[in-house]
C-alpha cells in the first residue's frame, strides 16, 4: 500500500486515481469526501499496519505532481501545490486554494477540456477540372443621364428620358446629388421621369438606369 495522508483528526485519506477524488477512511471503507480545511498531512505508515480493502482502487499514487493541470465538472482549472499541499482553482486571473468539489478533478492539459479531441487532416489534392464554357455577354446597358436644364423653369415637372427604362431594374433619380425616394420625390415611366416639385434652372438633374432591351 503507498504512502497515507492524516487530517488533523487523525482520520486516514488516500487520492484515488480510479475516481479522481480524494477518499478518507470510514469503517473501513474508502469513501469519497472534501479535503478538509485544516489540510492534510503526509505520513509513511507502521510496517504492520493493514487496513481492509473491500473496494480494490488501483494502487495510490501518493501525492500530485506539483503543478499538474486539473479541470473539474464545470471546466474551472485546477492545480496541486505542493508548497501549501493543498489545491488550487483559478480564479479571474489568481491561484486560490479551495476544497476539492465532490465531483472531483480530472486530468488534463493547460485549456483543453477533458474528453474533447480535435484530429485535423488533409488529404491529397484532386485534379484539376476541366475549364467551363464562357458565359453569354451581359446584355444590360446602363445609362448615366443629366436632364436638359432649360426644361427647368420651376412650373415644368416631366422629362423625357432619352431611352426606353428598364422598369424592372433600379432606376435611380439625384437633384444636386441628393437622391430622391421613388413615390414621394417622383414617379417614372419607361419613357419619363416627374417630379412631385418642379426642379428650378439651378438644380442638377440626372438619372441612373438600364436600358431596355
Amino acid at each position: 500500500m503507498g504512502s497515507q495522508w492524516f487530517d488533523t483528526s487523525g482520520v486516514q485519506w488516500r487520492f484515488s486515481t480510479g475516481t479522481q477524488t480524494w477518499q478518507k477512511l470510514v469503517g473501513g471503507r474508502w469513501v469519497s469526501a472534501v479535503v478538509p480545511s485544516g489540510g492534510l498531512s503526509r505520513t509513511e505508515p507502521a510496517a504492520t499496519f493493514t487496513e481492509p480493502d473491500p473496494e480494490p482502487e488501483p494502487a495510490d499514487p501518493g501525492e500530485p505532481a506539483a503543478g499538474s493541470r486539473w479541470i473539474d465538472e464545470s471546466g474551472t482549472l485546477w492545480r496541486f501545490s505542493a508548497g501549501t499541499r493543498t489545491w488550487q482553482k483559478m480564479v479571474g486571473n489568481r491561484w486560490v486554494s479551495a476544497a476539492v468539489p465532490t465531483g472531483g478533478l480530472s486530468r488534463s492539459e493547460v485549456g483543453v477540456v477533458p474528453d474533447v479531441v480535435v484530429i485535423e487532416s488533409v488529404g491529397p489534392r484532386g485534379e484539376r477540372g476541366e475549364r467551363g464554357p464562357t458565359g453569354p455577354p451581359g446584355t444590360h446597358v446602363q445609362i448615366f443621364q443629366v436632364l436638359p436644364i432649360e426644361y427647368q423653369d420651376g412650373v415644368n415637372d416631366t422629362f423625357a428620358l432619352a431611352n426606353p427604362a428598364d422598369l424592372s431594374q433600379a432606376v435611380q433619380v439625384f437633384r444636386n446629388g441628393l437622391m430622391e425616394i421613388p413615390g414621394h420625390g417622383f414617379l417614372v415611366t419607361p419613357t419619363s421621369v416627374t417630379f412631385t416639385t418642379p426642379p428650378l434652372g439651378s438644380d442638377v438633374l440626372t438619372v441612373v438606369y438600364q436600358k431596355a432591351q
